[in-house]
C-alpha cells in the first residue's frame, strides 16, 4: 500500500536496520508482526518468553541486556530487543518473528526458535534440545514408556 511503511517491526526498532534503509525499497503493509486482540499464538509466545525470563529471575531490561541491548541512543546490535519490545511480546500485542525467535533462542539455548514463535510444544522443544545436545536418550520420554511390553492376548 503506497505511503505505508511497516518495515520497522523486525527487531522492534526503527533504527538504521529497517528493510527500507538496507534495500531502498519502501515497505508494504502487512500483519505478520501485529496481533489481533485475541491472538492465541501471540499470547502463548508471550507467556513462553515471560516464563523463560522469570525462570532466570530476570527483568525485561535484564533480558534486553542479555540480548545485547544497550541503554543509549546509538546503534543496537542486530537481534537486540528493547525492554518495551519484550513487554509487547509478553502482553501478546506483537507476534514473535523469526529474527526475534532466533535472538531469544541464543539467550535461552534450551529452547529452539520455533518454540518462541508458538509453532512447537514444550515437549517438542525438549526433544529438539536433547537431540541437539547429543543425548542418547530423552529422560522424560523414557519415563513414559513401559519397561516391559504388555502380554499379548490370545485371540
Amino acid at each position: 500500500m503506497p505511503g505505508i511503511d511497516n518495515t520497522d517491526c523486525v527487531g522492534g526498532t526503527s533504527d538504521d536496520y529497517t528493510f527500507r534503509s538496507v534495500t531502498g525499497v519502501p515497505g508494504i503493509q502487512h500483519n505478520l508482526c501485529m496481533s489481533s486482540p485475541d491472538d492465541p499464538v501471540a499470547k502463548e509466545s508471550g507467556n513462553r518468553i515471560r516464563a523463560a525470563r522469570k525462570a532466570r529471575g530476570w527483568s525485561q531490561r535484564k533480558l534486553s541486556e542479555a540480548m545485547g541491548w544497550k541503554d543509549n541512543d546509538g546503534r543496537q546490535p542486530v537481534g537486540a530487543l528493547k525492554p518495551s519490545a519484550i513487554g509487547n511480546y509478553e502482553q501478546g500485542s506483537r507476534r514473535v518473528g523469526w529474527e526475534e525467535a532466533q535472538a531469544l533462542s541464543k539467550v535461552f539455548s534450551e529452547y529452539p526458535p520455533a518454540y518462541f514463535m508458538g509453532v512447537i510444544s514444550e515437549t517438542e522443544a525438549n526433544v529438539i534440545h536433547a537431540l541437539q545436545k547429543g543425548q542418547q536418550s530423552v529422560p522424560f520420554i523414557e519415563a513414559s514408556v513401559p519397561k516391559k511390553r504388555p502380554k499379548q492376548l490370545k485371540s
